[in-house]
């Protein structure tokens, strides 16, 4: 069931533009060609574009031995995330705000 759903989901998926930061996780190792491998496609719906190049390819990004160099970036740009204040609606305190 979980594939058949994931399936339907890839094909009605549409990409659309976003207006913000995209922190992308580059393997170093191709897998397959690509027109563009400084942005590996984003740079059409992405302006932001922070690039975090990183060992191993996309099938293994998550796997030993490759996640040692992989989770402290992500971490790093998670925690980054956490320690600015966001513009906008957020929850503080059970309770939404907009600021």
């Amino acid at each position: 069931k979980l594939e058949r759903q994931y399936k339907i989901a890839e094909k009605n998926y549409r990409i659309a533009p976003y207006d913000g930061p995209l922190q992308l996780f580059r393997c170093q190792k191709k897998l397959y060609y690509l027109d563009d491998f400084e942005y590996l496609g984003w740079r059409n719906y992405v302006k932001d574009i922070i690039v975090h190049d990183v060992p191993g390819d996309h099938n293994r990004l998550f796997s030993y031995p490759y996640y040692y160099t992989v989770a402290p970036a992500l971490q790093a740009c998670l925690d980054k995330i956490a320690s600015e204040k966001p513009k906008g609606i957020y929850r503080d305190n059970f309770e939404l705000k907009v600021v």
